[in-house]
């Protein structure tokens, strides 16, 4: 095996294991606020834990916030972040979108249209979306 292989190998594990890793954190996030926990060390929200005791930027924060809550209600998003079909980016959108009525529905539409960036994407690509377009959610 080539040098170039074998740090590409070695790279491929780190990426493994860093999103292996991610997802454990989120796991433990769920718990954590699920439980309440941020309570009982004097904060008064799960992004301000995450923000102030464990130094997240605010929108790292905010982002593992979303994910937490999203992993509360819908567990089965977790082993797609763990291999790699999701991001936390991603995740991050879904919790915004995602509700028991309708998780169905945003898997079937990613099956159907696999290369859509999301699920305005979908409308985008078929010319449904222009300047004045609204969308909303939950009006």
């Amino acid at each position: 095996m080539t040098n170039a292989r074998l740090k590409t190998e070695a790279l491929r594990t780190l990426v493994r294991n860093e999103r292996n890793a991610s997802a454990e954190v989120i796991l433990a996030l769920a718990e954590f606020d699920r439980d309440r926990t941020w309570m009982d060390v004097g904060y008064n929200c799960l992004f301000n834990f995450l923000h102030r005791e464990l130094k997240y930027s605010k929108g790292a924060a905010a982002y593992r916030n979303s994910a937490a809550e999203l992993v509360q209600k819908h567990p089965e998003v977790i082993e797609p972040l763990r291999d790699g079909r999701l991001c936390l980016t991603v995740v991050n959108e879904l919790a915004h979108v995602v509700t028991s009525e309708n998780l169905a529905e945003v898997a079937w539409v990613k099956e159907l249209f696999p290369s859509a960036p999301n699920y305005v994407g979908v409308y985008d690509a078929y010319g449904l979306v222009a300047s004045k377009t609204l969308l909303a959610h939950g009006l």
